[in-house]
Formats: C-alpha cells, sequence, structure tokens
C-alpha cells in the first residue's frame, strides 16, 4: 500500500532542538532526530488510534480537513493495524535498507 504524499519537514528550534513536521499536520521535538521521529510516531499512533476507534469526533465538511490528510490517518491505522512497519509508512524506507 503507497503512503498519502504529506511533506516530512525538518528544522532546528531557537533552542538548538530538532524538530519534525508532517505537513502542518502533527510535529514533535526532541535532543535529536531520532527523539523527534520516535515522537511523531507516538503522536501519529494516537491520532490513527482515535480516528479508527471513533475517539476523533465526526468530522464534517465544515472542519476543513484535507481528504488527503483523513486518507493519510486511515491508512496509518491500517498499517498498525495490519502490523506493518509504522516507521516506512511514515518516513519511507530506512537508508540502510
Amino acid at each position: 500500500m503507497a503512503a498519502a504524499e504529506l511533506p516530512l519537514t525538518i528544522s532546528e528550534r531557537d533552542d538548538g532542538k530538532v524538530r519534525l513536521s508532517l505537513s502542518g499536520f502533527s510535529y514533535a521535538d526532541g535532543e535529536t532526530l531520532q527523539e523527534a521521529a520516535e515522537e511523531l510516531v507516538q503522536r501519529m499512533l494516537v491520532i490513527a488510534h482515535a480516528f479508527r476507534n471513533g475517539g476523533f469526533g465526526p468530522v464534517t465538511s465544515e472542519c476543513g480537513l484535507d481528504s488527503s490528510i483523513l486518507d493519510f490517518v486511515w491508512q496509518l491505522g491500517e498499517v498498525v493495524s495490519s502490523g506493518g512497519d509504522v516507521r516506512q509508512f511514515l518516513f519511507g524506507r530506512n537508508s540502510t535498507d
């Protein structure tokens, strides 16, 4: 299954921490890129779990959420429920592969 395309950005904050952002949808900070990535994975898993299990609340056209973002979150939930590689889905192939 191909992941929906959401831009991933890396930036350095004024305090020296790394910020990893997923298309302005969610972000995470860490002392290292690895810490930020792990935090982003956890945040996205919480969002996907809530969305797929009805804890997200009703989503209507008035929410203004882009359908590609909703599709991305749904696909992430499918990866989780099937035991797939969440990190590969979010970040692409591992550079050591």
